[in-house]
Formats: C-alpha cells, structure tokens, sequence
C-alpha cells in the first residue's frame, strides 16, 4: 500500500471510496482523493508501511477525523493505519 500525499492536500468527508481509488493504479493520491488537481511540478510525498514522520502524523490525524480507527497517531505507518487505508 502506498499513499501520495501533497503538502497542501488533507483527506475529507468526500473521499471516494479505495476501490474507486486504487482500481487498476495501485496509489492512493490525496489530490485524487479530495478532487484537487495537483501542478506537475508539485512534488508528493510518498507514504507506505514503515513510513515515518509527520506526513504520516497527519494522514493518522485525517483518518481519525473521518472515524477510520488507526490507534493514536504517533507518525509511524504501520498495521494500524494500514487497515485504515484499506477501509477507505
């Protein structure tokens, strides 16, 4: 599982469900997931299993505020805020 996220992008109550997402693609990018349209020249910050830092703190914050349960956010992505991912 891996996450694209930009540094303006937050997840939101609109978000399309995973399998919308990550049909045929594999990635999950926050400005797919919100319906923001990323400049080309915008770098991502890539999350998956093992990720540590605050992006992942923050995505952990975004998940929690939508009611996927991924434990205290800590800025580590592991198990937990996997199988949040994953109910998305």
């Amino acid at each position: 599982m891996t996450i694209h996220l930009t540094d303006s992008a937050h997840l939101t109550d609109s978000t399309p469900t995973r399998r919308t997402l990550l049909l045929g693609t594999g990635l999950l990018t926050t400005a797919l997931a919100t319906g923001l349209a990323t400049a080309p020249a915008q770098a991502a910050t890539t999350l998956k299993r093992g990720s540590r830092g605050n992006a992942v703190r923050a995505l952990q914050n975004d998940l929690n505020d939508l009611k996927y349960w991924c434990g205290t956010p800590d800025g580590t992505f592991g198990a937990l805020t996997e199988q949040a991912v994953y109910a998305l």
